[in-house]
């Protein structure tokens, strides 16, 4: 009788922490977010709870021909891990980060490999930023705890498009796989003040797979990948040299934070700064950034991004087992959470907690009735 009404209330709770979960997440603004100032920076590495999400307003501007493109570029990552191949076969353990339209630091990458590798040239960076909802980008990190530097190493990214503008269209699924890996952006952990780290070649080997399929108002050009040596100034784009400068209050259209300010190095003039980051401990994610990059062909870009709203979902305590079965019953939501948008996502999140309430009433009253008969 007892282990019944336990069961009973346990149900009513899982219920309860799913509505609180759904109210959180579509009440949650950029107006509204409360940002507290730690009274201590840590460089420590980030731990990704059940639900990380950021939103950016990008600005990515070609500095040659003064012209410049803007959106709302969307991330998130969860505390899960998955296995994929990298570029020699072995499997790796890796979070994933999701990007859409595109992840900033890989907008000239793709205008390099649509160029070099499929010979696609009349599409810009304002076609890569401007493709919306209908791009995603996914970065796989794997992590080695047991390394002195808690890196988040890139291992491969994965780029899907289904982009139809009437005079453009393309359809994309491209795997990019790394032959050196190296800590992606500025996730090399533990961060302190004068740190330098980075990563240089000459020649970098990336194993493409996947097809392209393009059209430029005329002609069709359907191509599967091939393999691609990239070379300076390309190669550096994947791993540039950074300088933690030290620590600065930003404010930005998500509220204030209180953050590392990483300084982006000139890897051939080491006295030239080019750019910097804000990495927010609160965020667990870069606030702004302001960076300028040269292509293979001298065209100068600017990349301006800054955080609009964040959202952050630890594993609350609880039992064990408790904790197990709430797992398995989100389970389905948080398989198909990266491929809904933000409506959707709260809407399936919002049937899931009613389903899971109804259950727990149905159990209740059984319950309840079973201990008036006895």
């Amino acid at each position: 009788m007892k282990k019944r009404v336990k069961i009973g209330k346990f149900l009513m709770a899982v219920a309860l922490i799913a509505l609180l979960s759904m109210y959180c997440s579509s009440a949650h603004t950029a107006a509204t977010i409360s940002v507290p100032i730690q009274p201590k920076l840590s460089g420590e590495h980030p731990t990704f709870g059940l639900q990380e999400r950021w939103t950016y307003s990008l600005n990515f501007t070609n500095m040659t021909s003064l012209s410049s493109v803007q959106t709302l570029m969307y991330s998130n990552t969860t505390g899960f891990t998955t296995n994929t191949n990298d570029y020699h076969g072995n499997i790796r353990s890796c979070y994933v980060l999701w990007f859409s339209p595109v992840e900033p630091q890989s907008i000239l990458i793709l205008l390099d490999i649509l160029s070099e590798c499929f010979g696609i040239s009349d599409l810009n960076a304002s076609d890569i930023v401007g493709l919306g909802n209908s791009s995603v980008l996914k970065l796989y990190l794997s992590v080695n705890p047991n390394l002195e530097e808690y890196n988040f190493l890139w291992i491969k990214s994965e780029w899907k498009v289904n982009y139809d503008t009437g005079s453009k269209k393309l359809n994309a699924s491209l795997y990019i796989s790394l032959n050196e890996t190296y800590s992606y952006s500025i996730f090399n952990f533990t961060l302190s003040q004068g740190k330098t780290f980075g990563y240089y070649t000459d020649a970098l080997n990336v194993s493409l797979h996947g097809e392209v399929n393009y059209f430029n108002g005329t002609t069709w050009n359907n191509q599967s990948a091939p393999s691609e040596d990239l070379s300076f100034p390309d190669a550096y784009v994947f791993y540039p040299y950074f300088r933690v400068e030290g620590i600065e209050y930003i404010t930005v259209l998500a509220g204030t934070f209180e953050c590392w300010k990483i300084a982006v190095i000139n890897i051939t003039n080491a006295d030239e700064i080019v750019g910097y980051y804000w990495y927010s401990p609160n965020t667990k994610n870069y606030v702004k950034i302001d960076v300028n990059t040269t292509d293979s062909s001298g065209n100068e870009y600017n990349t301006y991004a800054e955080l609009t709203y964040f959202y952050s979902t630890g594993a609350p305590w609880m039992p064990g087992v408790a904790w197990s079965l709430l797992m398995f019953l989100l389970l389905p939501y948080f398989t198909v959470y990266n491929s809904y948008q933000q409506q959707q996502r709260n809407t399936l999140l919002f049937m899931g907690a009613v389903v899971l309430l109804i259950v727990a009433v149905v159990v209740g009253i059984i319950v309840s009735t079973r201990r008036r008969q006895k």
